[in-house]
């Protein structure tokens, strides 16, 4: 932060600690990249008496929650690196 001008990433460093924004952006990371793998995990041809009912589809949801947040916590997709410089232009200019 400099005199009398405030950058993005100052003020996203003074709006939340370093771990509560790091933990946010995993957190964004890991909800994005479920929603991207959730029609990839559906079964292609419509639900079957094999496909496990419901408990076949909870599980399908878990499994792809911890996933999701098990590559988001390794940050080497970039994604959380990408939201923060998105937020700190967006803060930037306002």
């Amino acid at each position: 932060m400099t005199a009398g001008r405030i950058d993005g990433t100052s003020l996203l460093q003074a709006a939340a600690p370093p771990s509560l924004a790091g933990t946010a952006k995993r957190e964004f990371a890991a909800l994005l990249l479920e929603q991207l793998a959730r029609p990839a995990a559906e079964p292609v041809f419509g639900e079957t008496p094999l496909d496990g009912g419901a408990a076949g589809r909870t599980y399908r949801q878990l499994f792809l929650a911890e996933v999701s947040r098990r590559a988001a916590a390794r940050g080497e997709l970039g994604i959380g690196s990408l939201l923060g410089e998105s937020f700190g232009a967006e803060a930037a200019t306002r």
